[in-house]
């Protein structure tokens, strides 16, 4: 059974916003602070929507995401479930402000229940 079918990364919320809100976590749980946090995610997205759009870095990148899928998937069905989503072309802009709102947002949370004070720089 498909469990989820996933958007082409045009949507504010996408399936991978997930890893953007967890790695929001380890962030906020290794320390870092906010605007430290926010920058290298900033970095994060824009190197990654640039470079999927040079065609011979674009085909290592999809490589790389198919390999990942299929190793999720390979797990997932032990379990009785699969993901599908469609051949990765970019983020749009929407996608990318709501993975760095959920990322963010995992790091307040995090941060905010190991630390009694936040800094945010």
């Amino acid at each position: 059974m498909i469990i989820f079918q996933g958007g082409d990364e045009q949507d504010f919320v996408s399936y991978f916003t997930i890893y953007h809100f967890i790695f929001g976590i380890i962030a906020g749980y290794l320390g870092i602070p906010l605007v430290y946090w926010f920058l290298i995610h900033l970095c994060f997205e824009i190197g990654e929507n640039v470079l999927v759009r040079i065609p011979q870095l674009g085909s290592i990148i999809r490589n790389v995401e198919y390999k990942f899928m299929f190793y999720l998937n390979s797990i997932t069905k032990h379990i009785g479930f699969k993901v599908e989503t469609p051949q990765y072309k970019g983020d749009s802009l929407a996608n990318s402000i709501g993975d760095t709102i959920f990322s963010i947002l995992g790091w307040i949370i995090c941060y905010g229940m190991f630390n009694k004070k936040l800094r945010y720089i």
